[in-house]
């Protein structure tokens, strides 16, 4: 979180992350930053090379560029429909979508996903949103 210090500058503070969380794009630059600028804690570089190690690191790339995954693209061959409808689903839908598939923790449920997915594109509804009831 930022907050503002004076009009040019801001503090901004960090909390210990979970060494199974992913990081984004956002959250790895800042790292890359503060590791430049020798700013990097023993703590904070020790969660980074955890995250290299098990894979965190890297995540959400391919969410982050909106990379259809291939068993996804699969079901989507099969509706064209659902296909355009995602496809004109604003990136930060398709983001939180990929993401909720992605991190599906048995193939059965990231089967359960996909399949919801492409059903409720066919409706041009997107999964995994709130909506009103």
């Amino acid at each position: 979180m930022k907050y503002k210090r004076d009009a040019e500058s801001t503090y901004q503070s960090f909390s210990p992350r979970k060494p199974k969380s992913n990081w984004s794009k956002l959250n790895r630059e800042r790292a890359a930053k503060l590791t430049a600028q020798g700013l990097m804690m023993p703590a904070g570089q020790a969660m980074i090379d955890v995250a290299k190690k098990t894979g965190t690191w890297t995540a959400l790339v391919e969410v982050e560029k909106a990379i259809i995954p291939s068993d996804l693209k699969k079901q989507f061959d099969k509706s064209q429909k659902a296909f355009k409808n995602f496809q004109s689903f604003p990136p930060s839908s398709k983001m939180i979508i990929l993401t909720w598939i992605m991190s599906a923790k048995k193939p059965d449920t990231r089967l359960q996903r996909i399949m919801k997915t492409v059903e409720l594109a066919k409706q041009n509804v997107r999964a995994n949103h709130y909506t009103k009831k």
